[in-house]
């Protein structure tokens, strides 16, 4: 079931009316933060003033209408919505609350902008990526429960396949006391996922682990990338895997780093694309993206 959403009187939108504290100012909604922080970005102070004192979210448009927008903007703009999302969950019981109620229905921003809009309305395709919508998919799967484990605990084996991060889950793994969880490590620094070490993938495809988790995606990312390809590809290893009888196969998320190959990028950017990645994977409909770290072996089993 899908859940079509716009306007002041939806929680989920961003005009509905509720406090949010950011920047160090009050506003009245995430729609008057989040414009304010455009006009803001771009130096315009006296049109950021008028926008967060606006009696309503409806008439921000006009207001915004006319600024002249940067690429850096475009760059930035999903990294401050996103705080802004997770700002009125922690403070709007009534977005709280509608958004978890959810469960795992698909959440369709229904509006007319094809970046933000879904792309599906009442079963007629209408053309739109839904960013939106798959951004609050990605905050409610953040803090929905998860699901019981299918699998019994002391007959689980594990596999993680990925770059140097895997090198580094290996040392800090070997510290830990993980009694019920045959665990196995698969990685090479500096892998893609369009270059990646199809011998390791072939081991641990021959350890048949009853759970593989993939962690890959943030070699991939410079000034240049493209989310979707990486997603693609990401989608693409784990195929292969479920296709040669490893039931369950987890994406990681792509973690945040400090330091970049590539001079053109920074941690804004890095963050940026590193979260479209995330979005396409709701807007791909994948059930298999670990949305946090790792921290304990019963975290490890989800099904």
């Amino acid at each position: 079931m899908a859940i079509f959403f716009k306007g002041v009187s939806s929680p989920l939108s961003n005009f509905y009316p509720c406090q949010i504290f950011y920047l160090g100012f009050i506003f009245q909604s995430v729609e008057h933060a989040y414009q304010f922080a455009k006009a803001r970005f771009h130096g315009l102070h006296h049109l950021a003033h008028k926008i967060r004192n606006a009696p309503t979210a409806g008439i921000l448009k006009s207001l915004t209408k006319n600024i002249t927008i940067s690429e850096n903007w475009h760059k930035n703009k999903l990294n401050i919505l996103w705080e802004l999302v997770n700002i009125k969950f922690n403070n709007c019981s009534a977005f709280k609350e509608f958004l978890l109620s959810t469960n795992n229905q698909n959440l369709n921003h229904n509006v007319s902008d094809a970046y933000w809009r879904t792309g599906d309305e009442g079963g007629q395709k209408i053309g739109g990526q839904n960013i939106f919508g798959n951004m609050l998919m990605q905050l409610r799967n953040c803090h929905l429960p998860p699901p019981q484990s299918k699998l019994p605990i002391k007959q689980t084996t594990l596999g993680l396949y990925g770059s140097s991060y895997v090198k580094h889950l290996e040392t800090f793994y070997a510290q830990q006391n993980y009694p019920n969880y045959e665990t196995r490590f698969f990685g090479q620094g500096g892998m893609t996922v369009h270059s990646f070490n199809k011998t390791l993938l072939t081991r641990l495809i021959e350890f048949k682990p009853m759970v593989a988790i993939i962690l890959l995606g943030g070699n991939d990312i410079n000034s240049k990338s493209k989310p979707l390809d990486i997603t693609h590809g990401l989608l693409g290893i784990q195929e292969t895997l479920k296709t040669a009888g490893i039931q369950h196969v987890f994406i990681f998320e792509i973690p945040t780093r400090g330091k970049y190959r590539d001079p053109q990028l920074d941690q804004a950017s890095f963050d940026n694309i590193r979260r479209t990645v995330l979005v396409h994977f709701n807007a791909e409909g994948s059930k298999h993206l670990l949305l946090k770290i790792i921290r304990s072996a019963n975290k490890i089993v989800a099904s």
